[in-house]
């Protein structure tokens, strides 16, 4: 899994995703670049009786992409579920992004999983399982996001090449798209800001529900996704945002 280190409350997606499935008997291969996030996951996950262990790997990178799948694969000699979440999401407007910046932000969002699939691929068999973390943005573009809503957009629809190519090895792909998530960077954004009270509360009245999301409702799916459950289930996009996919767009 990728992306799934955690520095504390909140989790993100990735560390919530790996505890859950921990707790359903796998082991999981917890990786990040920063070597304490990776272990703390790992720390929490064997603190619940399971199992886990943490790579530090740039996904970024080839190399480290293939490194990871032999790291993974090497304990059973196959990979039953590849969850690719590592992400950046920094702000800028079209106007001022680098180049720099949109390709670091595709490599690690998008070229990223490509990658992970690529090096998995000799290791999947009948039954694994490819799980995508795009995001609502993707699909509702929100402002100074053009590099991180282009690559989840990308990330969106590599799962649907990805299930038609490896669906005849019995493999799935599926995408998932979380909305207003109470995770790390949002916690991190409202902590300093002297409006945080009224703009966590206009990020709850953002779904139907008029409710945020937390990690732990993500994980609930990948953890859908990635089980016997949802053998049948290929190629979807899944959202998972308290219908906030279902309000018009704000101009």
């Amino acid at each position: 899994m990728t992306g799934a280190g955690s520095a504390g409350e909140p989790l993100g997606t990735g560390a919530a995703s790996a505890v859950v499935l921990a707790s359903r008997g796998s082991h999981v291969f917890v990786a990040d670049r920063d070597g304490d996030r990776a272990n703390n996951t790992v720390s929490r996950i064997k603190g619940d009786g399971g199992r886990a262990s943490a790579v530090v790997a740039d996904v970024s990178l080839e190399s480290d992409c293939l490194r990871l799948a032999q790291t993974a694969a090497k304990a059973s000699s196959r990979v039953d579920i590849l969850v690719n979440n590592a992400a950046l999401s920094p702000f800028s407007l079209v106007e001022n992004t680098s180049v720099t910046t949109w390709n670091e932000v595709m490599a690690t969002n998008a070229t990223a999983a490509m990658l992970m699939v690529k090096h998995c691929t000799p290791w999947f068999r009948e039954g694994s399982a490819i799980i995508n973390i795009a995001a609502l943005a993707a699909f509702r573009p929100v402002l100074g996001k053009a590099a991180y809503i282009a690559s989840k957009g990308a990330l969106d629809a590599l799962t649907r090449a990805f299930a038609i190519e490896l669906g005849p090895r019995g493999v799935r792909a599926n995408c998932v798209c979380p909305g207003q998530i109470w995770a790390p960077m949002v916690a991190r954004k409202y902590a300093t800001a002297p409006e945080a009270t009224a703009a966590r509360e206009e990020r709850r009245h953002a779904s139907v529900m008029n409710t945020e999301g937390t990690a732990w409702d993500v994980a609930a799916l990948v953890a859908f996704l990635a089980s016997a459950d949802a053998r049948w289930i290929t190629g979807q996009t899944i959202f998972v945002d308290g219908g906030e996919s279902l309000q018009s767009s704000k101009s």
